[in-house]
């Protein structure tokens, strides 16, 4: 028997015992059920179960509650929550924020005490921190465009709707009026795909970049966009 053929040999084994595993929840992220062909495009699949993941990772957002000198701080899927009261030894609250992807920005609104997590392939997230020692997962939500989910890089908020930045997707915004059934409302790719940054202003104008045009949108009072006609 050639070498090869043993490798062969070898790897097949160990695909039969990985098929076979009974998985447990705090071992792969995904288990198998069911050996059909996937058509989903979605994490949300038929045919796929998400069991779990290792969290923490690299720190790319980060928010700040000044008032109650509190530390949000992004890593891998998770957001970690500290207590900056002494300056020079923040002290962690807690870590029990695990999101379905890695946290790739954070608004945070002060007044509600929410967060509103980008969390790329893992959707949109929102969370209560009042309790910042028990925080509760209002809601997540995937982005589709044109029925296919797209990853959220960045998120703003103005009154009762946020705005995202998606990647191929464009800039969509979001009623989230009642977060804990947040409902897409309509999305602007006229920055080009993909999109890669946005600046919500307190006036509702949205500034956003993309592959080939900075353009800026208004944000309407029901959260429908439309183009000031500039683009560059």
């Amino acid at each position: 028997m050639t070498k090869s053929h043993s490798l062969t040999i070898i790897w097949l084994l160990v695909i039969t015992v990985l098929i076979n595993a009974q998985l447990q929840p705090d071992g792969n992220i995904f288990s198998v059920l069911s050996n059909q062909p996937q058509t989903s495009r979605s994490l949300n699949s038929d045919y796929l179960e998400r069991r779990g993941a290792w969290p923490y990772g690299s720190s790319i957002a980060i928010a700040v509650d000044s008032l109650r000198d509190l530390i949000f701080l992004g890593s891998g899927g998770a957001v970690i929550v500290l207590d900056g009261a002494d300056k020079n030894n923040p002290t962690l609250i807690t870590d029990d924020i695990r999101t379905h992807g890695l946290v790739h920005d954070i608004f945070y609104d002060d007044q509600l005490q929410r967060l509103y997590l980008a969390c790329v392939e893992g959707g949109f997230e929102i969370w209560n921190v009042e309790n910042p020692a028990q925080p509760e997962n209002m809601s997540r939500m995937e982005i589709l465009y044109f029925g296919v989910e797209t990853p959220v890089g960045h998120v703003q908020v103005k009154d009762n709707y946020a705005v995202l930045e998606c990647d191929f997707g464009g800039v969509h915004t979001v009623d989230i009026s009642d977060p804990y059934n947040p409902v897409q409302v309509t999305f602007n790719g006229e920055m080009g795909n993909p999109a890669h940054n946005i600046h919500l202003g307190t006036d509702g104008r949205i500034h956003a970049t993309g592959a080939q045009f900075y353009v800026r949108l208004n944000i309407n009072p029901d959260g429908t966009i439309s183009n000031t006609g500039e683009k560059e």
